[in-house]
């Protein structure tokens, strides 16, 4: 894409080719290892990056999470380096053209294309269902109603206020 942009020939080719695939790796070791990590109980907020004592047994996964870090450090510098190279030294090139995919034939916007039928069999679907309190919504408040505290205690609340 660069060279399109810039109208410049692509610096280091290799590298630039290169470069998805160490984000790759480095982003699959960091992610997975502490994935991995957590789901063995790895504390999430801790104030030390310290692993001894009681957390030594993730003091390993830490470590394949720390090289897949500096391979990602390393995917960056190539991204930095490709750039800056084209950027800055590549050889002035005609820039490619865009191209753009062309329908074969022009669109031909059906019933069944329109905005205005589907909002009429939403309207026709969803407002026998809010009638009756059968919607997800309806149930849903229900629920919630009937599991929270605060709820019953403002129930109570106002039926001791009604009685008075």
């Amino acid at each position: 894409m660069l060279p399109r942009i810039t109208g410049r020939e692509l610096r280091f080719r290799r590298l630039a080719h290169l470069q998805p695939y160490l984000w790759f790796a480095g982003m699959s070791l960091f992610s997975i290892s502490y994935h991995i990590a957590g789901l063995r109980g790895l504390p999430r907020r801790v104030y030390s990056a310290s692993l001894n004592g009681e957390y030594s047994q993730w003091h390993g996964l830490s470590l394949i999470a720390a090289a897949g870090a500096v391979v990602l450090l390393l995917s960056a510098l190539c991204y930095v380096t490709v750039t800056t190279a084209t950027w800055l030294t590549g050889r002035k090139a005609e820039a490619p053209k865009f191209e753009f995919a062309i329908p074969p034939q022009p669109a031909v916007a059906g019933v069944w294309d329109r905005f205005g039928i589907w909002t009429v069999v939403a309207i026709v679907v969803v407002a026998p269902l809010m009638r009756t309190r059968s919607c997800i919504c309806c149930r849903t408040i229900d629920m919630d109603r009937r599991r929270s505290s605060r709820f019953r205690l403002w129930r109570r609340a106002t039926a001791a206020k009604k009685r008075i």
